[in-house]
């Protein structure tokens, strides 16, 4: 087998003699619709314990989000922040979102008056007394979320569900604090909490089977998606697709246009391409969490492009320019060609440097640029079930589909992947070890 991020376990290990999928929209509906029935079931686990009153930790963009989605839903959410200033602001947002569905049609003056009436913005955690869930939505530092969890044991019932919105760091590590280890569990959103359907809910091993069913209960009662998944760097999602970020880097570094780049994966079916999405997220947020993967998986492909955007403060939408030109406003992407062609020849310079393979890839049809960066994807995700992180290939078909657009039409990676045969997926990706190391 190859090594790093090609083809070392992952798709490797079941490629031999895996049937190869029937071909057509209809079979994908039709899987997709038997996964997601079985998507968030757990066995043996005991009803879910009806909870009503939550906690919100954090009123900036994320934590406005989880408490607009569960204000929309018939939850009493308490907002906390560190002065009223912050509350009340965090308030406004909440209100702000729900505003929106007002206007737009969705839901009456009325209703809008009943979710606001179920919001208010707290300082001082004695007001969390009677919370059955808190979730915290701080910023992702240690040191900090760990604070936030002894404030938060000292102020909440012992049977209070203790959640991390954390999207990437261990959470037994942020649960120190905690006496009781089995109440603490991930509820991992995705932005904007309170519109993505798919929410992870990450099980420690010391996650009990009552807690597990109880951030199920309060996600399917928020008309969230669940999806179960194991505790390790990046979770499911975020780990499985950081390796589309990574390899449509290494073809970037090698010459290949950025814009050609998203324009294949937009063809395939994707919302939009790796560099759109990356200046949406803001190049700077993705640049943090690329390195967060690659601290904790080995065979990880570095990169220094989205680092000399953000040196010249391209960070995306929020700055104006990223990969893209916003002049026109912040949801009109201009490709910018001249403005980043000196930021594209320092990093291919120093990725050559480091790596003088890329120097001598081969020309690629727009169908080899989606394969070279999905197969990556599909072949992390079956590590991931294999290392038990994710209870089946369906569940990340499913997930894949409700958080990072995977186009619905294939049956979500796993599927497409049998689809194309796993024989040719680990063929591929054994030549492109050889091509970029």
């Amino acid at each position: 087998a190859a090594v790093r991020g090609w083809a070392a376990g992952g798709a490797a290990a079941v490629a031999r003699g895996a049937p190869r999928r029937h071909a057509s929209s209809d079979a994908a509906a039709a899987h997709l619709k038997r996964a997601s029935a079985a998507m968030g079931v757990v066995p043996d686990a005991p009803p879910a314990r009806e909870i009503r009153k939550v906690g919100v930790i954090g009123g900036g963009l994320m934590g406005s989000g989880i408490a607009t989605s569960l204000a929309l839903t018939g939850h009493h959410v308490l907002v906390k922040e560190v002065s009223r200033e912050a509350a009340d602001a965090g308030v406004g947002r909440i209100m702000d979102n729900v505003a929106r569905r007002v206007k737009a049609g969705r839901m009456t003056e009325e209703e809008f008056e009943a979710v606001k009436a179920n919001v208010s913005g707290v300082t001082d955690y004695g007001d969390f007394s009677d919370r059955e869930l808190v979730i915290e939505s701080v910023v992702e530092l240690m040191p900090l979320k760990q604070q936030v969890f002894a404030e938060v044991q000292a102020a909440v019932p012992a049977a209070c569900v203790i959640a991390t919105n954390t999207s990437s760091m261990d959470i037994p590590e942020i649960a120190t604090p905690i006496t009781d280890k089995s109440r603490v569990v991930g509820m991992h959103y995705f932005s904007p909490a309170h519109v993505m359907p798919l929410l992870e809910i990450v099980r420690t091993p010391d996650t009990s089977l009552q807690t597990l069913s109880d951030a199920l209960g309060v996600a399917r009662a928020s008309k969230k998606s669940p999806v179960v998944v194991g505790n390790c760097v990046g979770f499911a999602l975020n780990r499985m697709f950081s390796f589309y970020m990574q390899v449509a880097n290494l073809l970037v570094e090698s010459g290949v246009s950025p814009y050609r780049v998203d324009k294949a994966a937009f063809d395939f079916g994707m919302p939009m391409g790796p560099y759109r999405m990356s200046d949406l997220a803001g190049v700077d947020v993705v640049r943090n969490a690329d390195k967060v993967i690659q601290a904790g998986f080995p065979y990880c492909f570095p990169s220094l492009l989205t680092e000399t955007l953000v040196k010249a403060g391209r960070l995306g939408e929020k700055s104006g320019a990223g990969f893209y030109d916003f002049s026109k406003g912040a949801r009109t992407a201009s490709e910018d060609e001249a403005a980043i062609a000196p930021l594209l020849d320092a990093a291919r310079t120093a990725a050559r440097t480091r790596n003088p393979r890329l120097a001598s890839a081969p020309e690629y049809t727009d169908a080899e640029l989606v394969e070279l960066m999905m197969f990556p994807v599909v072949n992390e995700a079956y590590r991931i079930v294999e290392e038990g992180n994710a209870a089946s290939y369906g569940d990340l078909d499913v997930a894949s589909v409700l958080s990072y657009g995977w186009p619905a039409s294939t049956g979500g990676p796993m599927f497409w992947a049998e689809v194309k045969h796993l024989k040719h997926v680990v063929a591929t990706l054994k030549e492109a070890h050889g091509v970029f190391g």
